[in-house]
């Protein structure tokens, strides 16, 4: 090959080069941040029609990505959001994408609740099809003021965890979810004090979470703490309005002796004692995740009125 040929070449590839450098950089000054911001605000609220959402940041980076800053999502009109993710970076993958010629690949970073949430989505070239992976760390569930407020009480904890999802993006809660959860140092709150424990304190809660069709699936349940142990399982059908979302689940309860040495009603710890089978207590419950009933059962049948009677 000729010197001059080869000159050519590189002017070629110098001249491509700064072309790329420059579409860049008017790609970061002129990128149309106020109206793609809009848009995706108006198809996020149309998931769910209880749901709002705001995003205060929008951004174009290098190479191919955008990011959001203070997203915030909100039931209706309130004030204080359900949920701020603080910030959300999401990549586009241009040597995966020109060897994927059905679905656009994805890389992103959520940072919310004090932790971060990261993995992999691919997003279907043609439709609305969507299937995503990743892992939770360290999300922190009592920085949900505004769905704990919701709820009626106040918790704490930290979630970790992986899953992975695929469906259609525009009504995810249809879709297919298997996820695996712990949450360590939980607090959570009760509506009525059980055992004389009216929160719910516990070293580390793992479960098994599956989703289809609008239904979730609770398996292999288990928790732990010095008080006692328990395990549980059931589903939750989703509603709209996520508080209203119907309940209904099966479990045990093992207290351990600390727990029934809080009681100070040596009658109430007699009866309790009498009731238990294999050193449990099954429960039942049931309604909404807002208002849910709970059914304590012993060899006798339900003893709720021994369970209330103890938390007096």
């Amino acid at each position: 090959m000729k010197a001059g040929m080869i000159r050519k070449i590189f002017a070629a590839l110098g001249y491509l080069g700064y072309t790329l450098a420059v579409l860049a950089l008017l790609l970061w000054f002129l990128f149309p941040a106020a109206s793609v911001r809009a848009w995706l605000e108006t198809q996020l609220d149309g998931l769910n029609p209880a749901l709002t959402w705001k995003i205060r940041g929008l951004g174009f980076t290098l190479p191919v990505g955008l990011v959001a800053t203070d997203i915030r999502i909100s039931n209706g009109d309130q004030t204080t959001p359900l949920l701020r993710i603080d910030r959300l970076a999401v990549r586009l993958d241009p040597a995966v994408l020109l060897a994927n010629k059905k679905e656009v690949p994805l890389s992103y970073t959520l940072q919310t609740l004090g932790g971060t949430v990261k993995g992999k989505a691919f997003v279907a070239r043609a439709g609305s099809g969507m299937r995503c992976s990743g892992t939770m760390r360290n999300l922190q569930i009592g920085r949900m003021t505004g769905v704990w407020r919701e709820m009626g009480r106040t918790a704490a904890g930290s979630l970790s965890g992986r899953f992975t999802w695929q469906g259609e993006w525009r009504r995810p809660a249809l879709g297919a979810l298997q996820a695996d959860i712990v949450l360590s140092s939980g607090d959570i709150g009760l509506q009525r004090p059980i055992l004389s424990l009216d929160r719910l304190k516990f070293n580390r809660m793992s479960v098994k979470v599956s989703l289809e069709n609008g239904v979730v699936t609770l398996a292999d349940g288990k928790v732990g703490s010095r008080l006692f142990s328990a395990g549980y399982g059931g589903t939750v059908t989703l509603m709209p309005y996520f508080q209203e979302s119907g309940v209904n689940m099966r479990g045990f309860l093992a207290p351990r002796p600390e727990l029934l040495s809080r009681l100070h009603d040596d009658a109430a710890v007699s009866l309790i004692r009498e009731q238990l089978q294999d050193g449990k207590l099954s429960f039942t419950v049931s309604g909404t995740l807002l208002e849910p009933g709970i059914l304590f059962h012993g060899i006798s049948g339900v003893i709720d009125g021994v369970i209330e009677r103890s938390a007096r």
